[in-house]
């Protein structure tokens, strides 16, 4: 940078020598600054006015597509609603054409008049032995009780009786079904109800549905004449079959249409325009309304849409599913609307909003948009004028100052004294010269103490990751130069930080660094490589050496490091690798990596992380973070898909103070080995029944649900947990029956007069992991439990699997099958005839509160419900 005080060559005057100064320079640069306030004013007001513009599309199209969720969640709702009123009459047609004195009924007449039709073919005589025979067969009628009534399959409709019984039972049962015919596979009428008067338009519907089996909807109508005069009804064809499964006859049914189609018209109050209506097909292409509409009251029935006017409800009977557009309605009016097709019957329904009411708010803030803009134009001209241009020219003296400045000419003031903005800009040009000098300093301590923190831990000041690999890579240009690392990661940090959170793990990382570095010799970097890994970088170390600089590393950390929340135990998995001339040190550092990975899995599995775990428990005791988590216990529904709640296991969890969860596999090895599964199973214990007591008592689960609980072997092996936990059963009003004890295979060794004085309280015992180990299959004799649980490895083996269900059904247990995640394995299980499953098939352990919302009698889903998995 110039020093301002070494000053610059002047030029006298403002001209050049022996030219006339035909333009005055200070002209020309207010002229400058002018124009330059003048295009600031226009970039000022140009993004804003865009702003405004985009901002309004934004709204626009933000609006309208909440426009058409709103639609298309009416519409789901709506066609939900008319869905399940179908599904009711179709269940209410079949049910009727089940009934066993439809089916004789109709099986009677037809085989009758078939041998009567064969033997008037072969010459005999079609009034004689066959027609007696078929009047001799007595049949109850609907509504009846006990009587019996004889049916002549001479007569031309010999069932008009039991139609109008049908018809009277269906109004007892309060369905919604007013006249109903009976006819054979044929078509041929064998009785109707006295009302009875509608068959299917298209004769193929009758086909359909003997062909299928299942009830079919026709064409909905408006009655005229009689006792139901005006009123829209819905023909129904429910099939009649034989004992053989085969159709014999069908029941042609009228059902009102009002329960269907009356919740539509409700959707009126919503808006100003907004309305709801229902179509069915033409049969040419078109819609033939069978609602009401906002705007034409009378168009049920009587109004329609050609296929060529292209209304949307045209559209709505070829849309299987939902759809949101715009379009004019059948008013013409520009709209949005929603269409879908409503499968059963073919119809459309939709459901709109004129495009106007809809878009109405953002028409009025468009307008006031608008005049804001102008507004906004209006004022900043005014500033320009008032405000700006003035102080161009203020702006063109100083700026003539700092010129001269510049020149090196410090000592002429600006001589503006206002004080404003740019009278304090002209005061700063004179403290600009002494500034500099201070300003080059600060300068060049900031570029260093940006260069530290590029290249150091901000924790632990180590260096960092890109250090050492600066220093690995400078080590690396002189392979004949020996060179060492030393890789550490650190044991049980871990576990500080889900019992003491990340603030006391950082005071141990801290301390931690601080021991390391102190173990290294002179001329060693120690970098934190990431986490709660460092890594020591030893130039003109042999591999001798690193190795003795790698035990005094682990060395310095024997003793416990100190934080605010006491003391902690952390030690160090270390990798020892050097460098040479055929083994660069970017290699050893991978060769080091592995070795520390290695020598950290042996101390795992020498259980070093044990006690960590065990100190993890007793927090979470102390502090009461232990959770109960409930995986549901099902049982298969004898004859149909579905399953009910049988029961539930009672599942630990460790919450941390962050909010974490620990799962079980990382304490509960721990806790076996320690007296403090003891304190752990008396907690677990009581929870688990003081909750099945609440939910007994709340009606949540019924009075055969059953809650399993895990026990260690330290409460299997005390005589006092029998009376423990009678005492528990008693404060909390739970019967013993509904409370097993599963032994698994980790639980270690117990005493069996224990589990002896378990099951005289009434509790049942349950053998968990069925066939992991020979063990189990020891104990399912020394036991005898209640309940043996069936492991998740055998329920894929067709080969062991039917072996181990016999054995243990022999042995009278029941069964229990674990770990069930497929179809194939359930169906395996029910063909062994297993009925009780659990697993994540049917539903993950998940915290108590939303077990009873999901499987409780009064949450989302009923405990004799069928299984339906989540949508999340």
């Amino acid at each position: 940078m110039r020093d301002p005080h070494q000053g610059f060559p002047r030029i006298a005057g403002n001209a050049l020598p022996g030219r006339r100064a035909t333009t005055n320079p200070v002209t020309i640069a207010r002229m400058g600054i002018r124009t330059r306030f003048l295009l600031c004013l226009l970039v000022v007001l140009l993004p804003m006015a865009a702003t405004a513009l985009w901002t309004m599309r934004l709204v626009d199209d933000a609006l309208e597509e909440r426009i058409e969720i709103g639609l298309a969640d009416s519409l789901r709702l709506e066609a939900a609603r008319i869905l399940q009123t179908l599904s009711r009459y179709a269940d209410q047609g079949e049910t009727l054409a089940a009934s066993t004195w439809v089916r004789d009924s109709v099986v009677a007449v037809v085989d009758t008049r078939t041998v009567a039709a064969d033997r008037a073919g072969a010459g005999g005589d079609p009034a004689g032995g066959v027609a007696s025979d078929a009047t001799a067969r007595a049949l109850p009628v609907v509504g009846a009780g006990d009587a019996f009534v004889t049916i002549d399959p001479d007569l031309a409709r010999p069932l008009d009786r039991l139609a109008v019984r049908l018809r009277e039972e269906a109004a007892t049962d309060r369905s919604e079904i007013v006249d109903l015919c009976i006819v054979d596979v044929d078509g041929r009428v064998l009785g109707a109800s006295p009302g009875a008067r509608w068959k299917p338009r298209d004769p193929a519907l009758i086909a359909a549905a003997l062909d299928s089996g299942r009830a079919r909807f026709g064409r909905a109508w408006r009655v005229t004449g009689g006792d139901g005069d005006g009123e829209g009804r819905l023909g129904l064809v429910a099939p009649v079959l034989g004992r053989d499964g085969r159709p014999v006859g069908a029941l042609l049914l009228e059902t009102r249409l009002a329960p269907v189609l009356d919740l539509v018209s409700s959707h009126v109050q919503l808006g100003s325009t907004t309305e709801a209506h229902v179509a069915q097909p033409d049969g040419e292409g078109g819609a033939e309304f069978i609602t009401p509409l906002r705007f034409d009251e009378r168009a049920a029935f009587e109004r329609t849409a050609s296929a060529a006017s292209h209304v949307p409800i045209v559209a709505a009977l070829s849309a299987p599913s939902a759809r949101v557009l715009r379009a004019p309605d059948y008013r013409g009016a520009d709209s949005i609307l929603a269409i879908r097709t409503l499968e059963p019957t073919g119809w459309g329904l939709v459901v709109k909003i004129d495009a106007a009411e809809a878009m109405g708010p953002v028409a009025h803030v468009r307008d006031v948009v608008r005049a804001t803009l102008l507004a906004t134009l209006a004022l900043l001209v005014a500033v320009w004028l008032a405000a700006l241009r003035p102080l161009g020219v203020r702006l063109q003296r100083t700026a003539a100052a700092a010129e001269r400045v510049a020149r090196g000419s410090l000592q002429t003031p600006v001589g503006d004294g206002r004080s404003d903005e740019v009278g304090e800009l002209a005061r700063t040009i004179d403290r600009l010269a002494s500034d500099l000098e201070a300003d080059r300093s600060m300068r060049s301590a900031a570029e260093s103490r940006l260069r530290h923190q590029a290249t150091h831990d901000e924790l632990t000041g180590l260096a960092n990751r890109k250090r050492a690999n600066a220093l690995i890579e400078e080590l690396g240009e002189t392979p004949t130069r020996s060179a060492a690392v030393v890789f550490m990661d650190l044991d049980g940090f871990k576990a500080v930080n889900d019992v003491h959170g990340h603030g006391v793990g950082d005071e141990v990382l801290v301390e931690v660094a601080e021991r390391l570095e102190s173990a290294l010799p002179p001329g060693a970097t120690l970098a934190r490589w990431g986490g709660d890994e460092f890594l020591a970088v030893l130039p003109d170390v042999d591999g001798r050496s690193a190795e003795g600089i790698a035990r005094r590393l682990r060395a310095s950390l024997d003793e416990p490091v100190r934080s605010s929340a006491g003391t902690h135990r952390v030690g160090c998995s270390v990798g020892v690798a050097s460098a040479g001339e055929d083994r660069p040190l970017a290699r050893a550092i991978v060769e080091a990596d592995a070795a520390m990975y290695a020598e950290k899995y042996r101390r795992r599995s020498e259980g070093t992380t044990d006690a960590f775990a065990a100190r993890a428990v007793e927090s979470a005791l102390d502090e009461r973070r232990v959770e109960l988590w409930v995986q549901p216990i099902v049982s298969s529904v004898p004859g149909s898909d579905r399953v009910r709640l049988a029961g539930a296991e009672a599942l630990v969890r460790l919450r941390t103070r962050e909010g974490g969860i620990i799962p079980p596999d990382d304490f509960l090895s721990a806790v076996r080995k320690a007296p403090l599964g003891r304190a752990l199973d008396r907690r677990v214990l009581e929870r688990a029944i003081e909750g099945l007591g609440r939910w007994r008592r709340a009606g949540v689960v019924d009075a055969r649900f059953t809650l399993s609980i895990n026990v260690t072997g330290a409460s299997l092996r005390d005589p006092g947990l029998g009376a423990e936990l009678a005492a528990t059963l008693r404060r909390h009003r739970v019967p013993a029956a509904c409370v097993v004890i599963e032994i698994s295979e980790k639980t270690g060794d117990f005493d069996l007069a224990v589990v002896g004085e378990l099951r005289d309280l009434g509790v049942r015992i349950a053998l968990d992991d069925v066939g992991l180990h020979r063990s189990n299959i020891d104990r399912l004799v020394s036991v005898n439990p209640e309940i043996a649980k069936i492991d998740r490895q055998w329920l894929d083996d067709e080969v062991v699997l039917p072996r181990l269900v016999d054995l243990c059904r022999s042995l009278g247990f029941t069964l229990v099958a674990e770990g069930v995640e497929t179809d194939a394995q359930l169906a395996r299980l029910r063909e062994l005839r297993v009925s009780r499953h659990q697993g994540y098939l049917f539903d993950r352990p998940r915290p108590a509160v939303s077990f009873v919302e999901r499987w409780g009698r009064h949450g989302a889903i009923a405990a004799t419900s069928a299984f339906e998995p989540d949508a999340a």
